[in-house]
C-alpha cells in the first residue's frame, strides 16, 4: 500500500517476473495531484488501485492490467490492455483495502 507517490520514469521498472497482472498490486492512498506515475518503456503487469489520486501512463510500452484512478491520463504511446482474467481479484483487493 503506497501513502507517497510513485513514479516509475527514467531508468526505474517495476519487475513482475509472474508477467500475471495480478500478481503485481499497487493500492495508493495518496490524495494529492497525480500520485502514480509509469513512464518508462518497459512493459507493466500489473494492478493500480489510486482512487484519490492521478494515474500517468506515457512511454512507448503498454500496460497489461487494469487501472483505477481519479483521473488516468495516457500519454506518448501510453496504452492501457485489461486482462480480463482480473475480475476475479477484486474481492482480494476490497479485502486489502477496508480488511476482513
Amino acid at each position: 500500500k503506497l501513502t507517497g507517490t510513485l513514479n516509475t520514469g527514467g531508468a526505474t521498472s517495476l519487475p513482475n517476473t509472474t508477467l500475471i497482472p495480478g500478481n503485481l498490486r499497487i493500492l495508493s492512498s495518496y490524495s494529492g495531484t497525480t500520485g502514480v506515475t509509469f513512464g518508462n518503456s518497459a512493459s507493466l503487469q500489473l494492478v493500480v488501485y489510486a482512487p484519490q489520486t492521478g494515474v500517468n501512463i506515457s512511454g512507448s510500452a503498454p500496460l497489461f492490467g487494469t487501472v483505477a484512478g481519479k483521473t488516468i491520463t495516457l500519454g506518448n504511446s501510453g496504452m492501457i490492455h485489461y486482462d480480463t482474467g482480473l475480475k476475479t481479484i477484486w474481492p482480494d483487493i476490497w479485502t486489502l483495502i477496508f480488511g476482513p
